[in-house]
């Protein structure tokens, strides 16, 4: 699958996130988000959002913390990274961000990714749909066409990283997956979609050092031939 790094690596796609999430956060009474609720903002993964909220976690004001099995970020003063009013089921925060969308359509050419991306924000769906947070495997079965092992796969990851809790009924032998409190309405599910099926695929952009290298390599080789007797 292809690597998201240079993506959370991009200051300008850093700070979109970092302004989506202090939004977020300012809705909040205290004043926290997380992974979950800043993905269902952008056509990725969650993974990627992750780790790039791991990295806000260094700024000033912002702080990683843990409850009940899941991390959140903690904003002391939210308007310190964003004073706009982002319409965010509009996805204003996605058109004005031209480094984001140059990333996406490099990543849009890999299917894995792609397929990752659009299951994993189906479940959130169905997870957005439901009354409760508390949710067992055949609640999702039941609701889409996803298959089961992939389903479970997705889930297990999610729990392993942080971002839901697995709750293991022993004595009654269930398995349940705890999500933290989110909304995903439609328009912007469908924002999101859309996005990534319009943007045009591109191959990812070569090393310029290398070819340099590669380049100068080829000089030097035909030197050494034109002085050979």
């Amino acid at each position: 699958m292809i690597d998201t790094q240079q993506l959370q690596d991009a200051p300008k796609c850093i700070s979109g996130v970092a302004e989506v999430a202090a939004t977020l956060a300012r809705a909040d009474q205290a004043q926290c988000t997380h992974a979950i609720e800043v993905t269902t903002c952008f056509p990725l993964d969650i993974e990627t959002v992750g780790r790039m909220l791991e990295g806000l976690g260094e700024r000033a004001g912002i702080d990683m913390i843990q409850s009940d099995g899941v991390c959140y970020l903690n904003f002391e003063r939210p308007d310190d990274y964003n004073l706009r009013m982002l319409d965010l089921d509009a996805g204003e925060h996605l058109e004005s961000n031209a480094s984001l969308l140059k990333h996406l359509s490099v990543l849009r050419g890999d299917e894995g990714w792609m397929r990752k991306v659009r299951e994993q924000h189906e479940l959130l769906r169905v997870v957005a749909n439901a009354r409760f947070q508390r949710v067992e495997l055949s609640y999702f079965t039941s609701r889409t066409d996803i298959p089961s092992a992939r389903i479970q796969s997705t889930l297990n990851d999610l729990g392993a990283s942080g971002h839901i809790f697995i709750d293991i009924d022993e004595e009654a032998g269930e398995v349940y997956y705890v999500f933290p409190s989110f909304s995903y309405p439609k328009a912007r599910y469908n924002k999101n979609m859309i996005l990534l099926e319009e943007l045009t695929p591109r191959e990812p952009e070569q090393n310029t050092s290398w070819l340099l290298i590669a380049l100068a390599l080829a000089v030097f080789v035909i030197l050494v031939i034109a002085m050979l007797p």
